[in-house]
């Protein structure tokens, strides 16, 4: 017993020091991170000692990189998973898993088509594969005559002593998507479950989706939620938005069920058949739930998204909000005015203007805005001539685009062309003033208003950088307290 307790103080002393030396000689702060020279897939995070290790699916093996802020992130080696020809995961890693710890021993689950198997390490650094795998195969109440029977994410109840599992999977009675649910006492072997959710069949107006990919659960107050995520569940109209897709989630007053879909279940997403953002994942952070997620797009573009604050509302449903640690990332304060009156009279139809001495690739963007009497006024970044990326403001339409938009000036026409990419649509969501924040970093910009998450958009194929600007229809748009400033770029 007292060598087992002096272990353990060397393992929590050397983690500390872990800490200590990521503080002391550095990470290249970034907002998010992007792996130096490999492509990063899904991701999952496991915390000890306040330390964050981050997994990702690389290549058939699992990237790594590690935090102590989420925000700071240092590139570890990946585990390679030195599978052979004939083994049963000899196509690599290709679905997701999960990190956990059990007694002195941890373990990562991964996939392997429809089969899952854990590797096993005693400090995080060195992994084994386990001789004994797959632990996992698709059964009853399963069906094993799919292509889907995979991402195992598992969570301790220390309660009742056991493992609780939830993964995609397809039951057999039904042929539905469904939230596979199985349970272990010792990791390694699993016990299969009814599911926690069975999908509705799918339509385009109904509750149903057509997967139910990489699970994952959490707790907030009496209310239990699950996460997933789904590129192909597009709706007419969801949370905001037409042909969405992203991070949806089902909520239950106890662990066991029964789940049910909220009025707005797209937690975070898209819309109009974008593919921006993917696998939203949750973790404990300083006493507050953070989602997690990386973002899509080509391959080399693909890097660890920007954490969001998880908010509970009173009735139980979720939304993400700005997470308020991201202001410790501003490095340069490049313009600050209290108040600026956009003005514009029916003879002049529109103006366009771009504030002077400006030119920033990352930046942040903060105000008040109000805008009064116009169908449409904007504000752009990365202005270059007549180009610009932007958002749009439709106050009739309780609607804002985001997109590039361009300022046409030619046989005495004076266009703001508006090129849209996303959009949102709520009601009241920009009735009188509200508070706007703009996050623009390499090629992802993210929206915030009055603190609420409304866009993380992929805006490649537009200006990279250059000046700030804002403009409008007919009317008046009155912007308060704007501030800009520069923030260390993702490196």
């Amino acid at each position: 017993m007292k060598n087992e307790l002096s272990v353990a103080k060397f393992k929590k002393l050397s983690f500390l020091i872990a800490i200590i030396l990521i503080g002391t000689f550095g990470i290249n702060a970034q907002i998010a991170f992007k792996p130096p020279s490999i492509p990063m897939w899904d991701t999952w995070i496991y915390e000890e000692y306040g330390v964050y290790h981050l997994f990702y699916l690389s290549e058939g093996n699992l990237g790594r990189a590690m935090s102590t802020d989420m925000l700071h992130w240092e590139a570890l080696p990946s585990i390679k998973l030195d599978a052979k020809k004939g083994d049963w995961d000899e196509s690599g890693a290709r679905m997701t898993g999960c990190t956990v710890k059990q007694g002195d021993t941890y373990y990562i689950t991964y996939g392997s088509d429809t089969n899952t198997g854990i590797l096993i390490s005693k400090d995080l650094k060195s992994w084994n594969r386990y001789e004994k795998n797959p632990i996992v195969t698709a059964q009853y109440p399963y069906d094993s005559n799919t292509n889907h029977f995979r991402d195992l994410v598992s969570f301790y109840d220390s309660e009742n002593k056991i493992w609780d599992g939830y993964m995609f999977g397809i039951h057999k009675e039904t042929g539905r998507p469904s939230i596979a649910h199985l349970t272990s006492k010792n990791y390694k072997k699993w016990k299969y479950k009814e599911p926690l959710f069975i999908s509705d069949d799918y339509t385009r107006i109904n509750k149903g989706f057509v997967f139910l990919e990489v699970p994952d659960y959490f707790q907030i107050g009496n209310k239990h939620y699950i996460v997933f995520s789904s590129v192909r569940s597009r709706k007419e109209f969801t949370s905001g938005r037409k042909d969405a897709s992203g991070t949806w989630y089902i909520v239950a007053d106890k662990k066991e069920g029964p789940y049910n879909v909220p009025d707005e279940p797209l937690l975070l997403g898209y819309g109009n058949g974008r593919t921006d953002t993917y696998v939203g994942h949750t973790i404990s952070y300083n006493g507050q739930r953070l989602l997690y997620h990386h973002t899509w797009g080509e391959w080399d573009k693909v890097c660890l998204g920007t954490p969001k604050l998880v908010h509970q509302n009173s009735n139980g449903t979720l939304e993400l909000r700005f997470w308020e640690d991201m202001e410790k990332l501003k490095s340069k304060l490049l313009f600050k005015k209290q108040k600026i009156d956009c003005k514009v009279s029916q003879e002049e139809s529109r103006k366009w203007e771009t504030l002077k001495d400006i030119n920033v690739k990352d930046l942040v963007i903060s105000c008040k805005v109000n805008i009064e009497n116009t169908s449409k006024a904007g504000i752009n970044w990365h202005v270059k001539g007549n180009k610009a990326q932007g958002i749009c403001f439709y106050p009739n339409d309780n609607k804002i685009t985001i997109g590039e938009t361009q300022h046409i000036t030619s046989l005495k026409s004076n266009t703001i062309k508006n090129i849209i990419f996303d959009d949102f649509t709520k009601e009241d969501l920009i009735n009188g003033e509200f508070d706007l924040r703009i996050l623009s970093r390499g090629h992802m910009v993210e929206l915030y208003i009055n603190n609420k998450w409304i866009f993380s958009t992929s805006m490649l194929g537009t200006p990279e950088e250059g000046g700030v600007g804002y403009w409008s229809d007919a009317g008046e748009m009155k912007i308060r307290d704007l501030k800009i400033f520069e923030i260390e770029p993702l490196k």
